[in-house]
């Protein structure tokens, strides 16, 4: 298993949507970014958020223990990018180009190829994970946190 990052960010940050009487509510910058689905059947992802200066593109939400989280990666212009460019479809080509890409050490979304308001760009690893919380949440260093660094801002 890849260890990643926690950032511990506002919890409006991960706010899920919702519906009332036909009205849907404002989504958290980090949630609306969810792009997983978007980056496997279109190569395209949503709105990115910002952390510290760079743009970032939700790959996964969760809650754990009622803690909502995501994971992360940064979205780079590819010009910028170093490495290998790749798509989506490439890295899950066979069961063996999968398994390699979840097990690669920078992530699953590294070096995949993605489209945003016509520009391309690449989704670029290791994810950070996000956490909706204060900095007590971690002091026990309790699991599932316990074999990650954490960053607090």
């Amino acid at each position: 298993m890849n260890e990643s990052r926690i950032n511990v960010v506002e919890a409006s940050r991960l706010q899920w949507a919702e519906f009332d009487r036909g009205k849907h509510s404002a989504a958290g910058d980090i949630h609306a970014s969810y792009s997983a689905d978007t980056i496997a059947f279109q190569s395209t992802v949503r709105r990115p958020f910002l952390w510290r200066g760079e743009a970032w593109i939700a790959v996964g939400l969760t809650g754990i223990g009622g803690v909502e989280q995501a994971e992360a990666v940064r979205l780079v212009a590819a010009e910028s990018f170093k490495g290998t460019i790749t798509t989506y479809r490439n890295r899950c080509a066979n069961e063996r180009a999968a398994r390699a890409a979840r097990r690669d050490p920078m992530g699953f979304y590294h070096g995949v190829r993605v489209k945003r308001g016509g520009a391309t760009y690449v989704l670029s690893g290791p994810e950070e994970r996000f956490v909706a919380g204060t900095p007590s949440l971690f002091e026990d260093s309790a699991p599932p946190f316990a074999p990650m660094q954490v960053n607090i801002f």
